[in-house]
């Protein structure tokens, strides 16, 4: 049983099953070390948005994306990260099934 503001109340087998749920962390977060190779700037998908978009995410927008390898793979010269400093990341969901979306 669970509550709601004090109130108790019976959770779904559909509830319970999804609160026993614990995510894993991808394979490349797991471990001591973090490989980070940074990619072009970010950029609107219509250039006729992209001073809408960089006024309300002054922050982030045309920053560099940022792509997270296994530490153990080969390739260019990504930074490899030893110690945890603490580093900000832009996450885009999307609600709908969309072209080139995973």
């Amino acid at each position: 049983m669970d509550s709601d503001y004090g109130v108790p109340r019976e959770l779904s087998d559909l509830q319970k099953n999804r609160s026993l749920y614990k995510p894993e962390l991808p394979p490349c977060l797991q471990g001591t070390t973090v490989r980070v190779e940074f990619g072009d700037a970010t950029a609107a998908a219509d250039p006729s948005g992209a001073h809408a978009i960089a006024r309300s995410f002054p922050h982030t927008y045309g920053q560099p994306l940022a792509h997270f390898l296994r530490a153990t793979a080969k390739g260019s010269n990504a930074q490899i990260i030893n110690e945890h400093p603490a580093v900000k990341v832009g996450l885009v969901f999307c609600g709908r099934q969309s072209p080139g979306g995973t």
